[in-house]
Protein backbone atom coordinates (compact mmCIF):
# COMPACT_ATOMS: atom_id res chain seq x y z
CA UNK A 1 0.00 0.00 0.00
CA UNK A 2 2.74 2.79 1.26
CA UNK A 3 4.77 1.85 -2.10
CA UNK A 4 1.55 2.42 -4.59
CA UNK A 5 1.11 6.06 -2.19
CA UNK A 6 4.49 6.41 -3.37
CA UNK A 7 4.26 6.04 -6.74
CA UNK A 8 1.00 7.84 -6.80
CA UNK A 9 3.16 10.96 -5.58
CA UNK A 10 6.14 10.04 -8.53
CA UNK A 11 3.54 11.11 -11.26
CA UNK A 12 3.45 14.59 -12.23
CA UNK A 13 0.97 16.88 -9.69
CA UNK A 14 -0.35 13.93 -7.24
CA UNK A 15 1.35 15.04 -4.19
CA UNK A 16 -2.25 15.09 -2.14
CA UNK A 17 -2.85 11.17 -2.25
CA UNK A 18 -2.97 9.30 1.09
CA UNK A 19 -4.71 6.05 2.97
CA UNK A 20 -8.35 6.76 4.05
CA UNK A 21 -8.86 5.82 7.67
CA UNK A 22 -12.15 4.09 8.04
CA UNK A 23 -12.16 2.27 4.43
CA UNK A 24 -8.21 1.66 3.55
CA UNK A 25 -8.77 2.74 0.01
CA UNK A 26 -6.22 5.25 -1.92
CA UNK A 27 -7.49 8.45 -2.52
CA UNK A 28 -6.64 12.32 -3.17
CA UNK A 29 -6.81 13.40 -0.02
CA UNK A 30 -7.22 17.27 -1.71
CA UNK A 31 -10.98 15.83 -2.31
CA UNK A 32 -11.89 14.76 1.00
CA UNK A 33 -10.32 18.04 2.08
CA UNK A 34 -8.13 16.18 4.91
CA UNK A 35 -4.31 18.45 4.99
CA UNK A 36 -2.00 17.03 7.52
CA UNK A 37 -0.98 19.71 9.61
CA UNK A 38 2.52 20.47 11.13
CA UNK A 39 0.93 20.03 14.63
CA UNK A 40 0.60 16.25 13.69
CA UNK A 41 3.34 15.36 12.15
CA UNK A 42 5.55 17.33 15.75
CA UNK A 43 3.07 15.19 18.32
CA UNK A 44 4.60 12.51 16.19
CA UNK A 45 7.95 13.39 16.60
CA UNK A 46 7.39 14.21 20.42
CA UNK A 47 5.82 10.54 21.30
CA UNK A 48 8.33 8.75 19.58
CA UNK A 49 10.59 10.27 21.61
CA UNK A 50 8.75 10.03 24.93
CA UNK A 51 8.51 6.16 23.91
CA UNK A 52 12.12 5.73 23.04
CA UNK A 53 12.89 7.41 26.42
CA UNK A 54 10.60 5.25 28.89
CA UNK A 55 12.00 2.09 27.02
CA UNK A 56 15.42 3.58 27.96
CA UNK A 57 14.57 4.38 31.42
CA UNK A 58 12.77 0.70 32.14
CA UNK A 59 16.28 -0.36 30.61
CA UNK A 60 18.12 0.93 32.97
CA UNK A 61 15.78 0.36 35.87
CA UNK A 62 15.99 -3.61 35.11
CA UNK A 63 19.78 -3.22 34.74
CA UNK A 64 20.17 -1.59 38.20
CA UNK A 65 17.72 -3.33 39.91
CA UNK A 66 19.34 -6.45 38.99
CA UNK A 67 23.21 -4.96 40.25
CA UNK A 68 21.61 -3.56 43.51
CA UNK A 69 19.80 -7.41 44.44
CA UNK A 70 23.38 -9.13 43.11
CA UNK A 71 25.11 -7.32 45.51
CA UNK A 72 23.03 -7.06 48.46
CA UNK A 73 22.17 -10.61 49.08
CA UNK A 74 25.92 -11.54 48.42
CA UNK A 75 26.24 -12.24 52.09
CA UNK A 76 23.20 -14.56 52.33
CA UNK A 77 25.16 -16.88 49.95
CA UNK A 78 28.26 -16.77 51.38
Amino acid sequence: MVSYVQAKHAAEGCTSWGVNGENGEIVDMAEYGVWEAYSVKAQTYKTAIEVHLYCVLSSLLATWTQIVFSTQCDWLLS
